[in-house]
């Protein structure tokens, strides 16, 4: 991916719900993502999210103003099941993400998504001292991606009701920061 690309992050709303659905649901995407087999399925997720109901922030990614992904950013510590299980500390931030559009996939995309998202959204919150992301042990190009940005292993724990274990890596605001 060159520099010269203008990667931005804008709120998800209702309509982008479609796009989502369409995301979710192509091979690339449903293979790690959760299964929504349908719109409805996909609008009882977001919606909330969308209203401020829930405090898990959900954001478009943009390509030169072109919708290429999502992306969500949480407080772990605003799920308490979540964060017994992971044991993070009080002010880390959890972050997950997808890019919907496969012309996107295997290009550094990912990377340089996750890299301005930290910079531009996480740790633009001064109170965030580290970020974790829970991929599945098998799913080794995200783990590519995020070792590219900086992330390192941390732990494996299985969470209850999820599929596979998540392979924690995790970075801090410094990390983030050195060269």
């Amino acid at each position: 991916m060159t520099s010269a690309r203008a990667i931005t992050f804008r709120p998800l709303v209702t309509e982008d719900l479609p796009m989502m659905h369409a995301w979710i649901n192509t091979p690339h995407v449903a293979e790690w993502w959760d299964a929504m087999p349908t719109l409805e399925d996909v609008s009882r997720k977001y919606a909330k999210r969308i209203a401020g109901e829930e405090p898990t922030r959900s954001f478009v990614i943009e390509c030169d103003a072109h919708p290429i992904g999502y992306i969500q950013t949480y407080r772990i510590a605003d799920y308490p099941e979540y964060a017994a299980q992971v044991a993070a500390g009080e002010n880390a931030a959890g972050v997950d993400l997808f890019i919907g559009d496969a012309t996107q996939i295997s290009h550094g995309t990912g990377s340089g998504v996750l890299t301005e998202f930290l910079r531009t959204i996480v740790f633009a919150d001064e109170s965030i001292d580290e970020c974790i992301l829970g991929p599945e042990i098998k799913n080794q190009r995200a783990i590519r991606c995020y070792e590219k940005v900086g992330f390192r292993y941390w732990k494996t724990v299985q969470i209850p009701r999820e599929r596979a274990p998540e392979y924690l890596m995790r970075i801090s605001r410094s990390d983030l920061t050195q060269p």
